[in-house]
């Protein structure tokens, strides 16, 4: 069944790929299929799939788009093939290394924050925040009466809103007013005159209200007051706002009074401004000035640790929403945004269904919106994230929810005849979800997609349709297709193919038995941490430990919170603590067998690239050695040259045309930016006089290309370099 339906499909065919390592290859993927590619480190799986077949198809997509959309998008180069046909348009889901804002929740990840806010602007019931009643209708002779009570015998300014801290120039606005005969208008909280008409900074936000009158608030000037209210009204599309004014024409803003035929309160008359979504945002209007609308404050800055190991808490101001707290008081069937931001998604999803105003669910307008809302929460329900919040910040999830709601955005979309190009969907993972993992890949399928997947998970793996085996090794000794086939018939494997040995039992992995002496246990007592709470851990010392578990059920929590803080506290500082100070401290009662510990090493998965010039010489310490050795050659100092000299962060030796980077940005009026080699330095990165310098024949430029491999033996001699260079050659990494 699937040859026949294989067979009736085209498929994506690559000739002549030659990206990075890849060795001038012919391939084809059949579509309408899921198709995994897999292999070493460095065997050129992303060099096919994302740096050839998904950059020739963004390419492709490009170059449709006008003349003035493709100037502020990065084409890129063509990728180094000879050609691609059978291509779809395609959208890739790269892992993204780079660390989540500290702005970035699920909510606005999932657009689930920008949708309830359109519901509470449009629909939300507003209550009056002092006296929590209900706002009603107003009419001109009740905003008229209160005026005169509120401002009675008072100078002030009566004012229609206008704009409300948006972007723009509004020169056609401020003429129009102009043309009607108003004379001021107060910007940003000045007044300004009408004519000339005021020149705004297009780019910058602006608060704009007409200025209808000045008048004093006595009973002889009723019929101008009215006048005066009604004008605005109808300028301020049933809006008007009064404050306090003096006789030079200046105005308190601070004493600014809101009225509104829309409502406000029976009892003081308090109303709303004229609400859109922005209110409701935590980056935008509707921010708590408490938290800056992080929804969390740090707990202790105290300590001398990694940035994710240290502790937040919610804003007391806002409860952790972001948003301010004076917005409560507009609600949805009883719940403020605030209450809805502290519910789970599959609380969230229960409420929405069970709306019980007929109000609402009579509004087409609301249950457009709402029903999009529960089709959201449906996908992430179905891919296990029914315990997020919309609250819970993007910097705070594992790897594998932040995984699964990249996933859920995808199905969102539920387009058909499309290229998706996954990298290592299984990545985070545990092994009871990669089976929702396959069934949410099998649906994209069933809508006529081609997937393109690069993963290692073998059960991910079984469930493809065909899999291509690239290596044999990494860098140099890769970039060649060693097998591919169907995972499920044996005969297509290929001599040579690990992946394919392993599918069918010919490859064992070693297993071994640690020795469980009690005495080699560091051992962990009364953790309580979110939601972790274990009476009594054990961790084996001198052994490879692993904590694992679903997604969103402690790992983190209990590796960086509790193991790493309380290990890296007690060793460095080696001071006891009592057991409420443990408490406080380390979530947890006791930490017994670490007396002989020594140092404590905490690796994240945060991006290793500290500037443009970062490169793997950079990270693993060992170009200042290589630098400090080329300071000593001869010829370096008979020209004088220092170390700084051979950097290529300050200036000095490098290439000043080009940073030290070997290539310039040519900026290009209708197009993207363009990076080619630079003309000055020829992609050397340095001066001529410093490339004059060498090491048994090789100048700084020539040993910045060579291999891990290569530059071990051509420092075979210089200990200093080989011990910074052997561990990554020793973990498979000397093709780099």
């Amino acid at each position: 069944m699937l040859e026949e339906k294989l067979s009736l499909n085209s498929h994506i065919t690559v000739v002549g790929a030659k990206e990075n390592n890849l060795k001038n290859f012919d391939v084809s993927i059949p579509r309408r299929a899921i198709t995994i590619v897999t292999g070493v480190s460095g065997s050129g799986k992303s060099s096919l799939v994302f740096d050839t077949i998904l950059a020739e198809a963004q390419r492709r997509f490009f170059y449709t788009l006008s003349h003035y959309s493709r100037q502020f998008l990065d084409m890129g180069t063509k990728p180094d093939v000879l050609k691609i046909e059978g291509l779809s348009p395609a959208i890739g889901m790269a892992q993204n290394e780079t660390r989540a804002s500290k702005r970035a929740s699920v909510g606005t990840y999932s657009d689930l924050s920008e949708l309830t806010a359109i519901i509470f602007a449009n629909h939300g019931e507003r209550l009056c925040p002092v006296h929590q009643l209900p706002t009603t209708e107003q009419t001109l002779d009740g905003i008229l009466e209160n005026v005169l009570l509120r401002f009675d015998g008072q100078l002030i300014a009566v004012c229609a809103p206008i704009v409300d801290k948006k972007k723009g120039h509004y020169r056609q606005k401020l003429e129009g007013l102009s043309g009607k005969g108003f004379l001021r208008v107060l910007i940003n909280d000045e007044v300004q005159n009408l004519s000339p008409v005021p020149k705004l900074e297009k780019e910058s936000k602006h608060t704009i209200k007409l200025i209808v009158d000045f008048v004093k608030v006595t009973e002889k000037n009723m019929k101008r007051l009215k006048r005066s209210l009604e004008v605005s009204l109808a300028e301020g599309q049933g809006f008007v706002e009064c404050c306090l004014a003096d006789k030079s024409g200046q105005v308190d803003i601070k004493s600014l009074f809101r009225y509104s035929l829309t409502g406000g309160c029976p009892e003081c008359q308090y109303s709303w401004p004229k609400l859109d979504s922005r209110y409701f945002s935590s980056n935008s209007l509707g921010r708590c000035e408490a938290c800056r609308g992080l929804g969390e404050v740090d707990e202790d800055e105290e300590l001398e640790e990694p940035l994710e190991t240290l502790d937040v808490r919610a804003c007391d101001e806002c409860h952790g929403t972001g948003i301010k707290s004076s917005y409560q008081w507009i609600r949805i069937d009883s719940k403020s945004i605030h209450d809805l931001y502290q519910l789970s998604f599959g609380e969230l999803l229960n409420f929405w269904q069970h709306i019980e105003s007929k109000e609402l669910t009579s509004n087409p307008a609301f249950q457009r919106v709402r029903d999009e809302i529960t089709a959201k929460l449906q996908r992430l329900s179905s891919i296990g994230a029914s315990y997020l919040s919309m609250k819970r910040r993007l910097r705070s999830l594992s790897g594998g929810e932040l995984q699964r709601l990249k996933l859920a955005s995808i199905l969102s979309e539920s387009l058909r005849g499309v290229l998706y190009v996954l990298d290592e969907p299984s990545q985070g993972l545990h092994p009871v979800e990669i089976a929702s993992l396959i069934k949410i890949l099998e649906s994209l399928k069933s809508l006529g997609n081609t997937v393109l997947i690069v993963d290692h998970d073998e059960d991910l793996i079984r469930a493809a349709d065909w899999v291509i085996d690239m290596g044999p090794g990494g860098g140099g000794k890769g970039g060649t297709i060693v097998s591919e086939g169907r995972p499920t018939r044996e005969k297509d494997k290929q001599d040579g193919s690990n992946i394919f040995d392993l599918l069918y039992g010919s490859l064992t992995l070693p297993n071994r038995s640690p020795n469980q002496d009690e005495k080699n246990f560091i051992k962990w007592i009364g953790i309580r941490k979110f939601n972790v709470m274990i009476s009594e851990l054990n961790i084996l010392k001198k052994a490879i430990n692993v904590v694992s578990g679903v997604s969103g059920a402690g790992k983190t929590s209990l590796v960086q919170k509790v193991i790493y803080r309380s290990l890296k506290t007690l060793v460095d500082s080696k001071q006891s603590f009592s057991t409420q100070e443990m408490e406080k401290t380390f979530y947890c009662q006791g930490v017994y067998g670490y007396d002989d510990l020594e140092s404590i090493y905490y690796i994240n998965r945060d991006p290793i690239a500290k500037n443009s010039v970062s490169m793997p010489a950079t990270y693993l310490d060992v170009f200042t050695s290589i630098r400090q050795l080329f300071e000593k050659l001869p010829d370096s100092q008979l020209l004088g040259l220092k170390s700084r000299d051979f950097s290529l962060r300050v200036k000095g030796g490098r290439c000043e045309e080009c940073k030290g980077l070997g290539e310039v940005t040519l900026s290009m009026k209708f197009l993207a930016d363009a990076r080619v080699k630079c003309q000055s330095c020829f992609g050397k990165r340095y001066k001529s006089h410093v490339l004059n310098v060498t090491y048994l024949g090789h100048s700084l430029a020539d040993i910045l290309q060579l291999t891990i491999d290569e530059a071990v033996e051509l420092f075979k001699n210089h200990k200093k370099i080989i011990n910074k260079l052997l561990p990554a050659q020793r973990l498979g990494l000397g093709y780099l």
